[in-house]
């Protein structure tokens, strides 16, 4: 006995069809159902198998037929949805997968197969994580395989993940001895060329509310401005005008929610959406909590603590997340104090497309919104040493000791605006998230420097990193910092951003999903006990601050 749901043409009704009356006999009969979930594709046709109890009770007892069944369907809000035909059925020969299955294939690369031991990964939904030395050939196979459940295969080169070409996750329903594992780049320039500026798309939405927002449902292409083009840069933008699939405020499926706001590192149009960490995490997330999460990406461009606050206001509380995640780094810190803004960018605080806060007359810390005329009011920058021999970017990696008045008062901003958001959002689970300080490390992690007295000081991440660590502390907020382990940054071929271009790499997306993971779990105490995947590689050891 199955049921069977094949998907006809789609032939939209003239008008949504209005809410229909749902008598009691339906709802008493709906609070007993069976679900039955587990579709498979067969000759264009999507099948279930009904549950055995329910198969049997059919077959042996003729006053047992089914009474009530019905369809539903999720996330189609305001869409219109046809069935050509939909039917229970009796297959004299159940075309259904075995009870287990092999899946085998090959790495496959223009060149040689890298040095060293090649490991493939097949991870299954379950948590289930398994591994498997590649050959000399590049074969690889994965026995006793339950069928029907999502899997990723991935083989991992310096730090890299590389998925199958089926996807980075599938469904097999069947023995595969055909996969195939591409360890070449998707995106290659061998010459070196330049980007071109012509190949640029950028559709925007002019009567934005919210500064930034892309045009909906528009495709955007962003080549770069540097020396060499790295990366392809197609995009496209959801419903709500940013670089994510489409996203709703309902949550009919109850998923675990994250929101991610942030800076051009989180809306990255240098990357295809799938390949950003907010996707990455929702897999990672998904496995670890065994339940649906959704991880919503509404970032914009130089988008610091202040510049996001609309974006949390207007957008993130309305999808109810479990955690919002504001991205923080010393460079976006810089932008909080009007004076180091206006040296960074030239930009004026009381006229500027940034979002910011400021104190009144009265030391009221108060929004100010972004103004349309700010080009009329931009200075060349200034970005000359505010101390001797302390570089400006490097204004609040410095012990406090050395560190400028500006940058001090700038902590202080700081401390002022996340206070304000406890105040404004009381109800929300709201941390800021490093991670751009320690990927522009670059093998300079902890960096030194000799004033003129001659005093040897540190200016790094860490130090950076232990004072944001202390301003929460003392004033009841959260960040979280994604490690970075030996081996990342040391060289171009394991940069976590690009190499003429400050942005994630698709190396650092990865890093940065599963490092989010790790470290969000940690925060809320949530139970990962299903066989996480190592947050280091092998022989790794992980840089601490001291």
């Amino acid at each position: 006995m199955l049921f069977e749901h094949q998907l006809g043409p789609s032939k939209p009704a003239a008008k949504n069809v209005e809410p229909l009356f749902v008598p009691d006999e339906f709802r008493t009969a709906l609070s007993a159902a069976v679900e039955i979930r587990s579709l498979v594709l067969l000759d264009g046709k999507l099948l279930a198998k009904l549950p055995e109890r329910m198969r049997r009770q059919i077959a042996n007892e003729s006053d047992k037929a089914v009474k009530n069944w019905f369809v539903g369907i999720t996330r189609a809000a305001n869409t219109n949805v046809s069935f050509a035909h939909i039917s229970l059925m009796r297959l004299d020969q159940e075309p259904f997968a075995p009870e287990s299955i092999s899946l085998s294939g090959r790495c496959r690369t223009a060149g040689s197969l890298p040095d060293g031991p090649l490991v493939a990964e097949l991870v299954l939904e379950t948590g289930e994580r398994r591994t498997q030395r590649i050959t000399a050939e590049g074969r690889f196979s994965f026995e006793n395989v339950e069928p029907v459940r999502a899997v990723s295969l991935r083989v991992s080169v310096d730090h890299l993940d590389r998925y199958a070409t089926l996807g980075r996750w599938f469904v097999p329903c069947g023995d595969r001895q055909d996969l195939v594992v591409e360890l070449d780049p998707a995106f290659q320039n061998p010459n070196d060329d330049p980007p071109n500026p012509k190949d640029i798309v950028s559709r925007l939405d002019a009567d934005a509310e919210l500064q930034g927002l892309h045009a909906v449902h528009s495709r955007q292409v962003w080549p770069g401005r540097g020396k060499v083009k790295e990366f392809s840069g197609l995009s496209f933008s959801n419903n709500i005008g940013h670089l994510d699939c489409d996203r709703f405020f309902d949550n009919p499926d109850n998923c675990f929610r994250v929101v991610s706001v942030g800076s051009s590192l989180a809306v990255d149009s240098h990357v295809r959406p799938f390949e950003k960490y907010n996707f990455l995490m929702e897999a990672e997330l998904g496995v670890r909590l065994g339940r649906s999460v959704e991880v919503i990406s509404l970032g914009r461009n130089d988008g610091d603590v202040a510049a996001s606050f609309p974006r949390i206001r207007d957008l993130a509380v309305k999808f109810h997340p479990d955690v919002i995640l504001i991205e923080h780094s010393a460079y976006l810190m810089m932008q909080l104090h009007p004076k180091l803004l206006r040296r960074m960018h030239g930009y004026d605080a009381q006229h500027t497309h940034l979002e910011n806060f400021y104190h009144d007359k009265g030391g009221a810390l108060k929004f100010r919104p972004w103004s349309r005329d700010w080009p009329l009011h931009v200075e060349q920058p200034d970005t000359t040493e505010l101390s001797p021999r302390i570089a400006f970017y490097d204004t609040l990696q410095v012990p406090f000791e050395h560190m400028h008045p500006l940058g001090r008062e700038t902590y202080q901003y700081l401390a002022d605006i996340m206070n304000h958001y406890k105040r404004e959002f009381s109800s929300q689970h709201i941390f800021l998230q490093t991670g751009m300080d320690q990927a522009h490390a670059h093998g300079k992690y902890n960096r030194q420097v000799t004033l003129e007295n001659g005093t040897e000081i540190k200016i790094c991440a860490p130090v950076f990193l232990a004072y944001i660590d202390q301003c929460a502390a003392q004033n009841g907020f959260v960040c979280i910092h994604p490690a970075l382990p030996d081996g990342f940054n040391d060289t171009f071929e394991t940069y976590l951003t690009y190499r003429y271009d400050a942005h994630y790499s698709l190396r650092g997306h990865q890093w940065f999903a599963r490092e989010l993971t790790e470290k969000l779990l940690g925060q809320l105490g949530l139970d990962t006990s299903t066989n996480p995947r190592p947050p280091l590689a092998q022989g790794t050891k992980e840089s601490r601050v001291k």
